[in-house]
């Protein structure tokens, strides 16, 4: 027992490391963090990570990605004047990216936005520029009556630039886990250790993997959904009653799976699963899990399973797990009264 509570300390240690917040040290870890900001409004926090990332960047084609960024970030505070520089800054470096230069659609969108910004720059400056009112000179004179001979002075309207950032093929990194795109097929391959107690089995961590495909369904901007299939194997090691010598059984485990996503960052995401099935012992004839006696063939049994997981998005369709687990499974005559499993496992997924 005193190595089960390790193992489980273990376990639920893994994602609070993984989790821990300490700034970036790499150029796409501060365009992370400069998108985490931009989502939530933080936007002067967002344009200073933005320049972080871009002070890093040392890929020539990628750093026009910051600078639009940064002028979106200037745009939405109504910053006119630093959100033209910015988009202009942003152009020239997409002018130079000859491997993937910018669409004619979205170049006259960028043009667009810096038109606006001038725009606002002139009415601003143009009201800086009037004179203040004077009360004392209004009360030493007499007031005068209008002129309706002469039509109303216009002022020029410049629309507040929307509060949503377009987004735009720059080259760079693109956002990962939170990815508007539907997805028709999520896959992950774990591999790992795990212990499995059933009977006077040993407790000495085996080498075990798990499969688990299905179709994820997005719910809201923060979460998804995934229903599919889900596999496992698992080692036990067993006593060879017969030969004598230590053995291996082999568990498979095969059924439903549910799983449940919530994106913490557009890289980050924290994963539960849900698996209803069945279990398949084989191998075991005359060891320890059948107290000494034959059998033939599978022996299947009710089995579910429990998973934490935490996922980290490589690219845009490939990502990164690490997820612990647990499994019960109910004994059926002649077997122990339950096989329980717990296991650590990493692993690689491909979204299509």
């Amino acid at each position: 027992m005193k190595r089960m509570k390790l193992v489980w300390a273990a376990l639920l240690l893994v994602p609070t490391l993984a989790l821990a917040d300490a700034d970036p040290t790499t150029a796409d870890g501060w365009y992370t963090r400069g998108e985490d900001h931009y989502n939530v409004g933080e936007f002067d926090e967002a344009i200073g990570a933005f320049k972080k990332g871009f002070a890093l960047e040392t890929v020539e084609r990628k750093k026009a990605a910051y600078l639009y960024n940064i002028a979106q970030a200037y745009r939405v505070q109504q910053n006119c004047a630093k959100a033209s520089f910015f988009y202009k800054r942003f152009l020239e470096f997409k002018d130079k990216d000859k491997e993937k230069p910018l669409s004619k659609d979205k170049r006259k969108e960028v043009e667009n936005f810096i038109a606006q910004a001038e725009e606002c720059m002139r009415t601003q400056t143009s009201m800086a520029q009037e004179p203040p009112d004077s009360l004392a000179q209004e009360m030493e004179t007499d007031p005068k009556p209008p002129d309706t001979t002469k039509p109303p002075e216009t002022v020029a309207v410049v629309d507040p630039p929307p509060t949503t950032t377009e987004p735009v093929d720059t080259g760079a990194e693109p956002l990962l886990l939170v990815d508007p795109r539907p997805r028709t097929f999520s896959a992950r391959v774990n591999v790992g250790l795990g212990m499995t107690f059933a009977g006077d089995t040993s407790e000495t961590a085996k080498p075990g993997a798990a499969l688990i495909a299905g179709y994820p369904l997005p719910i809201g901007a923060k979460m998804s959904l995934e229903f599919g299939v889900g596999a496992s194997y698992a080692a036990i090691g067993v006593e060879d009653t017969a030969n004598g010598g230590d053995t291996s059984a082999t568990f498979l485990g095969v059924g439903a799976n549910v799983g449940l996503t919530y994106f913490a960052s557009n890289r980050i995401g924290i994963r539960g699963d849900l698996g209803l099935g069945v279990g398949i012992l084989t191998g075991a004839s005359e060891t320890t899990l059948t107290e000494g006696a034959m059998t033939t063939g599978a022996l299947a049994m009710p089995r579910f399973r429990l998973g934490a997981g935490l996922d980290y998005a490589i690219t845009q369709n490939v990502v990164g797990s690490i997820s612990p687990a647990f499994a019960y499974a109910i004994g059926k005559e002649g077997l122990p009264s339950s096989f329980v499993s717990v296991d650590l496992m990493i692993g690689i997924g491909y979204r299509l």
